[in-house]
């Protein structure tokens, strides 16, 4: 008897002993930037940051996200705020530390002296704790003329771009990115669908609605951190300790290089492709499976009258791969 319960015990031991360690060995993602990137409760839906979306792109028993972004921040000020300290406490060997400053730094820094010192302190504090600092450039506001994007950044960009080759820290043009996005999506649906621009009575928080080309709805933090979450998977190529991104993505974030294009419209989905189509499955938030067709096709429309507002999940199947595509309905 008493043999058998110390085994029990040693067994015991081992298994929390590896569950542990396996928690331990799982790296962590930290975003720090502006209200871009952050966090936000409900009592201001359907307001979001590109960070509260981008670990749904990833199987987050590979890698996990720490969203630790905040509202008004310039690099500077996070910094010297003291934001700075619980992320650079928290990070460990083998983390990841994404750095998005820019919108807010016109107020606080120089792109070519001040603002490239704050982020190589980020860099080097990061390195020096044994973990691998990724620099991303700003989003694109919603400013146009003629249909086509106006920059807003100024020099800011550029020194980002070179300061990540000075440093030789992976570099995710978020800049050029989302303006390339946006301006294929055009201006009407990127001002009404990406951007906070919500009429009066579209939603409970904003009874008046609100005007705001600065800051994402929901669709516009999904497609923003899908560019993101690409773009991630993208830099392994060029960088090997950034291989656990392609690895544990969950799909092609953008579709196989647009091969696949879905288009929400009014009561309708359509779906096509240039290669035929294995299985489509669409999922809600909840698990629960809304649509499934396991016939070949390269084109579909789905009628969503009997469907309720929200966010959804296309899982489209082609030759055995998975690609993943987050999309709002909105009634």
């Amino acid at each position: 008897m008493n043999l058998l319960f110390f085994k029990y015990i040693i067994a015991v031991i081992i298994f929390f002993n590896i569950t542990f360690i396996n928690a331990q060995s799982t790296p962590t993602v930290f975003l720090i930037g502006d209200s871009t990137c952050s966090n936000y409760t409900a009592s201001v839906y359907p307001r979001k940051g590109w960070g509260m979306e981008i670990s749904s792109y990833f199987d987050n028993t590979i890698i996990k996200f720490n969203n630790c972004a905040l509202s008004g921040r310039s690099s500077k000020t996070f910094y010297d705020g003291g934001s700075w300290n619980p992320v650079i406490n928290a990070i460990k060997t083998g983390d990841f530390l994404i750095i998005q400053f820019g919108h807010n730094d016109e107020k606080t820094t120089d792109p070519y002296t001040t603002y490239q010192e704050y982020l190589t302190k980020y860099i080097d504090e990061a390195r020096a704790k044994g973990a691998y600092p990724i620099l991303a450039t700003s989003i694109y506001r919603n400013y146009w003329k003629n249909g086509i994007m106006i920059d807003s950044h100024g020099d800011y960009p550029p020194a980002m771009r070179a300061l990540a080759i000075q440093k030789n820290v992976p570099l995710i043009d978020t800049t050029i990115l989302t303006k390339t996005l946006f301006e294929s999506l055009g201006q009407p649906y990127t001002t009404n669908n990406i951007f906070l621009n919500l009429v009066a009575g579209a939603y409970t928080n904003y009874p008046n609605g609100v005007s705001d080309n600065t800051h994402l709805q929901e669709n516009g933090a999904i497609k923003v951190s899908g560019l993101i979450a690409n773009e991630l998977s993208k830099l392994s190529q060029s960088y090997s300790y950034l291989s656990i991104f392609s690895s544990a993505s969950l799909g092609n974030s953008d579709f196989d290089n647009k091969k696949i294009d879905l288009e929400v419209l009014n009561e309708q989905i359509t779906i096509c492709s240039t290669m035929m189509i294995d299985q489509l499955i669409i999922f809600d938030l909840s698990g629960r499976i809304i649509f499934n067709n396991n016939q070949l096709f390269n084109k579909i429309e789905i009628n969503t009258l009997s469907w309720c507002r929200g966010v959804y999940c296309a899982k489209i199947v082609i030759s055995g791969k998975n690609n993943f595509h987050k999309f709002i309905l909105l009634k």
